[in-house]
């Protein structure tokens, strides 16, 4: 049995974070990016973020040509069932809409101090000495917190499952009740969903996502400032509304002309690390790409843990294609695919998360940003 890890987050911390729901563009989301770089400039770093590029007139333009495409392509494959599916989607789209108007970053990111700021041309100390290039881990986790209406709520196969349901169960009454009973009952049911992303913000994400927001500061407050690693923290948003927040930043890194200020990143000597609901559950899931993964479950914290890898995960770590090599911890009681029944519902409260938890999953990576340390001869 694994020794009990200490956290040096505290409780308040904790619930400080926690106050109120963090769905992107609201008064929670922002107070949320005030507390990150509060967290990063303690931490020693210089806290930065990414912002949207277009303008508040192209997004609109934008987000009406997807809402209309969107309507017209389920029109013609489901025709009366085409407005109970275009309910489910019109709330995450005004939301995230009405984010980006008003200013909602990206991601929130840390850089050294002694990193030149400018887009695309952070300098690695080593490199700039003629040393061996050093490696990067970037560290992340995504700060936004969504809560939807029963059934969508808990795992994301069982909210799939709830909109497969609700599509057979809708055509089962329109051929045993009435067509418009069977139709009234689809609007009803997807149209909870997108109605919780308008005025749902309930569900205060404490497991999804503060728990993996805590797990990089606890990993900065370990190793942050470890000799021969380049360590990068980044907290993106939007991760709720379809990874919006990570593919944006991801993109911008890899443009050469623009970049994103202060990094400059080798993608065949990075590592990424991401944290998603590591707060619950007694076991230890990793899933992503397989060097990296076995890497980290070959650690001695990671075997004493009976850490295991599991499938696909819906993280941001998805948006880190090859080269990258990146990964994603979760946590369940059982399998992560059934077990997180508390995701995105009123249920998802401090009171619940186990800080220690957080700290052993610290320890993993910290033993494993020891040893690659180690390998580039530091």
């Amino acid at each position: 049995m694994a020794p009990k890890a200490t956290c040096s987050v505290t409780v308040e911390e904790f619930n400080e974070f926690c106050r109120e729901g963090r769905l992107a563009g609201t008064k929670g989301n922002r107070k949320a990016v005030l507390i990150l770089k509060r967290h990063l400039e303690q931490a020693g770093f210089v806290p930065c973020e990414t912002n949207f590029a277009p303008s508040g007139r192209r997004l609109f333009v934008i987000f009406v040509c997807i809402f209309v495409a969107y309507f017209v392509a389920l029109a013609a494959l489901l025709r009366g069932q085409a407005l109970g599916l275009l309910l489910l989607a019109v709330g995450p789209i005004l939301r995230g809409w009405q984010a980006m108007r008003k200013g909602t970053p990206l991601a929130v990111y840390g850089v050294r101090k002694d990193t030149e700021m400018l887009p695309g041309q952070g300098k690695d100390p080593a490199k700039e000495n003629g040393e061996k290039a050093r490696p990067t881990v970037i560290l992340c986790a995504h700060y936004d917190s969504a809560f939807v209406f029963f059934p969508f709520s808990g795992s994301p196969i069982k909210g799939i499952f709830s909109v497969f349901g609700a599509v057979v169960l809708s055509g089962l009454l329109s051929e045993v009740v009435h067509p418009i009973v069977g139709v009234a009952f689809l609007w009803l049911v997807l149209g909870s969903f997108g109605l919780s992303f308008l005025f749902g913000n309930a569900a205060v994400g404490a497991d999804d996502n503060a728990s993996g927001v805590f797990a990089v500061l606890e990993c900065l407050r370990r190793f942050g400032h470890q000799p021969g690693v380049n360590i990068v923290p980044v907290f993106f948003n939007l991760e709720e509304f379809g990874l919006i927040g990570s593919r944006a930043w991801v993109r911008r890194l890899r443009r050469k002309t623009e970049g994103i200020q202060g990094l400059k990143v080798d993608q065949k000597h990075a590592y990424v690390i991401n944290f998603d609901c590591v707060g619950r559950g007694r076991r230890v899931f990793i899933s992503g790409s397989r060097e990296l993964r076995e890497r980290l479950l070959a650690t001695k914290a990671a075997k004493a843990l009976e850490a295991t890898r599991t499938w696909l995960y819906p993280s941001d770590h998805l948006v880190f294609r090859s080269p990258w090599k990146a990964v994603s911890f979760v946590r369940a009681d059982r399998f992560w695919a059934l077990d997180l029944r508390w995701v995105h519902s009123r249920r998802d409260v401090p009171t619940e998360i186990r800080l220690e938890y957080i700290a052993e999953i610290a320890t993993i990576v910290e033993e494993f940003v020891q040893d690659l340390a180690v390998q580039y001869g530091s």
